[in-house]
């Protein structure tokens, strides 16, 4: 684990994640295109998903939302940052990398789920780091549907925490609406992954797509769809 200041006592800490390759998505899913062998190579990955806290040191305040009443998950400085857009993202990490000279960026889908998975230290969990929903993920039988602060559940093989439930997050990832033609760049829609506080059980299992249709508009920022960063290495 590495802890990048960002100003203070402000920090992000990353996950050093050594690459591998590995059967990315679901085998037991009818689309070919879906489960299919995936290399990554050596990055480093958020232990945590961005917080408040950080998020209003990078951008000296919070966000504006057209929708007010989600102003109450706001309420703790280590609660995770949601209602925030693939752009948003994108200009929170322009001001990080100002401020810390490094070249923070969205993790890819494939990052995002070789490190859920527990990299080469994998067990072949469910969830990320159990076989036991509640032992790693706020959802909607435990969370009182609202985002929990972070590191409130256990971490997985890696030591990172959330990647299982609390929020969905954004990747780097672009895909059309019929999520063909990807690249990293292109398209409206953006790839999210991973299940928020809303959710059921049965939509949190780390080969599986966000139940929001697995992209969500590059513009548009949701109650319960948060980020965390990526390094490469």
């Amino acid at each position: 684990m590495t802890k990048y200041t960002v100003k203070n006592d402000v920090y992000i800490s990353m996950v050093s994640v050594e690459g591998g390759t590995f059967l990315m998505g679901d085998p037991a899913c009818t689309n070919k295109d879906y489960a299919h062998e995936t290399t990554v190579g050596n990055y480093a990955i958020g232990q945590w998903e961005i917080t408040q806290e950080v998020w209003e040191t990078v951008m000296y305040g919070k966000p504006l939302y057209a929708n007010k009443k989600y102003s109450y998950h706001y309420a703790a400085r280590s609660t995770p940052m949601d209602c925030v857009s693939w752009d948003d993202c994108q200009k929170f990490i322009k001001k990080l990398n100002k401020l810390t000279g490094k070249k923070f960026r969205l993790p890819t889908e494939a990052e995002w789920e070789f490190a859920a998975r527990g990299g080469k230290l994998s067990k072949g969990y469910t969830y990320s780091g159990s076989n036991t929903l509640d032992d790693v993920a706020w959802h909607r039988g435990n969370s009182g549907n609202m985002p929990h602060r972070i590191g409130t559940k256990l971490p997985n093989e890696l030591g990172i925490y959330d990647m299982t439930g609390n929020l969905k997050e954004w990747c780097q990832d672009g895909m059309d609406y019929y999520g063909k033609n990807r690249s990293l760049e292109s398209g409206n829609f953006k790839v999210c992954r991973g299940g928020d506080y809303s959710f059921d059980a049965n939509h949190y299992a780390v080969r599986l797509k966000s139940h929001s249709g697995q992209a969500n508009f590059h513009d548009q920022g949701l109650p319960g769809l948060g980020f965390r960063l990526a390094l490469s290495e």
